[in-house]
């Protein structure tokens, strides 16, 4: 028998299930080519929470898949900053988090 192909390595790991499944794919489908190179994970547990983890260690809150298209100019935008979180989950208000200082 013929062995199957292997996975493309570029296929990120998603953590959902149910509608939050659908949106985590939705979402991952609809980003464009420079974004997805940098996400390595997606996941979701509703359709409205989905979140991107980045190859830097970075969250992307994202929400739900509605405006996909802006969210993604938003977020190019932001990532010329350095932040630990970035939420575009409400395009016209998105904001950065930085790392929590350790506790001394």
């Amino acid at each position: 028998f013929d062995a199957p192909e292997p996975l493309a390595k570029n296929l990120p790991a998603i953590d959902a299930d149910g509608v939050g499944l659908v949106a985590a794919v939705t979402v991952w489908q609809s980003l464009p080519a420079p974004l997805l190179a940098k996400v390595v994970g997606v996941s979701a547990s509703t359709r409205d929470d989905v979140e991107l983890n980045l190859k830097s260690g970075a969250k992307v809150r994202w929400g739900s898949a509605e405006q996909g298209e802006i969210k993604a100019q938003v977020l190019a935008a932001l990532l010329q900053r350095r932040a630990a979180v970035y939420d575009v989950s409400a395009p016209e208000l998105p904001t950065t988090q930085q790392e929590k200082a350790g506790l001394e």
